[in-house]
């Protein structure tokens, strides 16, 4: 577990210097064209930093697990990171997020509370910053992808379990929600399966192999589901009363 968070925080930094890079020499795009130009050369590290990702989950998951059949690396193409380059720069009118605001990281809020076509004024060095924060955190996501989705397939490869944990770094109230469940043992979740395998721009959870009945993480899911029985099921609840729990032990949620 603390070996994938090093791993995660490797990714952090490494993007972050890869950004820099990428918009002092292409800027903020203002059509389809450039932004095109820039998912080029940002998809090759993308593509070499997922295989690394996957190799060290995969490598994990063979010493911990000798006897399993360990998935394959999923698809990842260029458009996937055209479109990433798109949504960040505003070109994507499209874009829109299914989960409230207040569910999210206080980061993630702020990132989307600020209303900015970086498109539109290329120039501002605040636009140029903002618009390389959000690229670096969304490229982080599709990095990270690699493992998570690793994970997620070799569970269901092997009939097993896997279960999403939280690292106490960013934790919002839709990721505690989701830990909450435990272990999943098939590919319909408490919520859905699209809802279970969602990870947001400044995520930090990582997915784990179950096998059995109790993992690392396992104490602290059964905490967050008494919360949310306590709840009653109600999601703003169940985030104060996370936010609360979490206040009281010093970490911020």
């Amino acid at each position: 577990m603390k070996a994938l968070e090093v791993a995660y925080q490797r990714v952090e930094v490494e993007t972050a210097e890869l950004m820099r890079d990428l918009i002092i020499s292409h800027g903020v795009p203002t059509n389809s064209t450039q932004a095109h130009a820039l998912a080029q050369e940002l998809y090759l590290p993308i593509m070499e930093s997922r295989n690394r990702m996957w190799m060290r989950e995969a490598e994990a998951i063979a010493k911990e697990f000798p006897d399993v059949e360990i998935g394959d690396i999923a698809p990842y193409n260029m458009q996937s990171t055209q479109k990433l380059v798109m949504n960040c720069a505003g070109l994507n009118k499209e874009a829109r997020s299914t989960v409230l605001l207040e569910y999210y990281d206080p980061e993630t809020q702020k990132m989307r509370k600020t209303r900015m076509t970086p498109y539109l004024d290329p120039d501002d060095p605040t636009i140029i910053a903002a618009f390389e924060k959000r690229v670096h955190a969304a490229t982080a996501r599709h990095i990270k992808q690699a493992s998570r989705d690793l994970i997620e397939e070799t569970a269901y490869k092997n009939g097993m379990g896997w279960a999403r944990q939280l690292t106490g770094k960013e934790n919002c109230t839709m990721c505690a929600l989701l830990a909450s469940r435990g272990a999943v043992y098939r590919e319909d979740t408490v919520l859905t399966k699209r809802d279970g395998s969602r990870y947001h721009d400044n995520c930090d959870c990582t997915a784990t192999l179950v096998k059995g009945g109790r993992y690392e993480g396992d104490d602290e899911a059964q905490e967050l589901y008494g919360l949310w029985l306590k709840a009653g099921g109600d999601m703003s609840e169940f985030g104060k009363l996370y936010r609360e729990a979490m206040s009281f032990v010093g970490v911020a949620a």
